[in-house]
């Protein structure tokens, strides 16, 4: 099965607006699961996961006041797939707060290549963003250097490894602009799982060609998707319904 980028999108932000997302996480996650599937990355079956795990999705994307007050957060039931555009906002804040560079250690962690799409775009204004991973005695790591240049670094052969279901990670993390940036090279005994070459010539395919999403994520995702289903009818057209995957509506 291969489909558009739009395809993915729309599903992704269906099913999480079905699972009860917050407004606005919803499209923030479904962006970001995109951006990953386009660049080869095993994103839908992580998104699928955080999806369904918790019995209140929406209580598991919010944080009380305070909670980096320490620069400390414990993040054990929240959802990474959806909350990840949050952390990268809030890590970009504190970096403003304490005059640069920010930083501040999630533990529990779900789901952490999510966290790589904002990262990006903050890239893109001129921020730099390390974000160091360990789970047991696995160890990764995702650097973004201003321009929006990215890698992927892992003590695993194979980026999957980053998005296991029985793995959270405690995210020890850092951003500033230049000249106080926070180190981009390679950590040592971490291998390039994806670098920014490889990513770009990913989304380049993607883009030509569409994308194969793994069936079984996409199959899930679709049963959440229907939650925000109407009936077919003259009167549901006329009001804006549309259609599952290519709609906006």
């Amino acid at each position: 099965m291969r489909c558009s980028l739009n395809e993915v999108e729309r599903i992704c932000q269906k099913a999480a607006e079905g699972a009860h997302a917050p407004a606005g996480l919803d499209t923030d996650a479904s962006k970001s699961a995109a951006w990953l599937v386009a660049r080869g990355l095993p994103a839908l079956a992580g998104l699928t996961r955080d999806l369904t795990r918790f019995p209140d999705l929406a209580a598991a994307c919010r944080f009380e006041h305070g909670s980096f007050g320490d620069g400390t957060l414990e993040a054990r039931d929240k959802a990474g797939a959806v909350i990840a555009p949050l952390l990268i906002d809030l890590l970009v804040a504190r970096a403003a707060l304490d005059r640069e560079p920010g930083a501040f250690r999630v533990s529990g962690l779900t789901a952490p290549l999510f966290l790589l799409p904002p990262a990006v775009r903050y890239a893109a204004e001129g921020w730099h963003v390390r974000l160091s991973l360990t789970a047991g005695a696995a160890r990764a790591a995702l650097r973004v250097a201003a321009g929006g240049e990215a890698v992927i670094l892992g003590s695993d052969t194979d980026v999957a490894g980053l998005l296991e279901n029985d793995r959270r990670w405690t995210l020890e993390a850092a951003c500033a602009r230049a000249p106080d940036h926070p180190d981009n090279g390679c950590e040592p005994g971490l291998g390039v799982l994806r670098d920014a070459k490889g990513l770009a010539a990913a989304a380049a395919e993607s883009l030509a060609e569409g994308v194969s999403p793994d069936r079984a994520a996409w199959d899930r995702l679709q049963a959440l998707a229907t939650k925000v289903l109407v009936p077919a009818s003259d009167r549901s057209r006329l009001t804006g319904a549309g259609a599952l995957a290519s709609d906006n509506e």
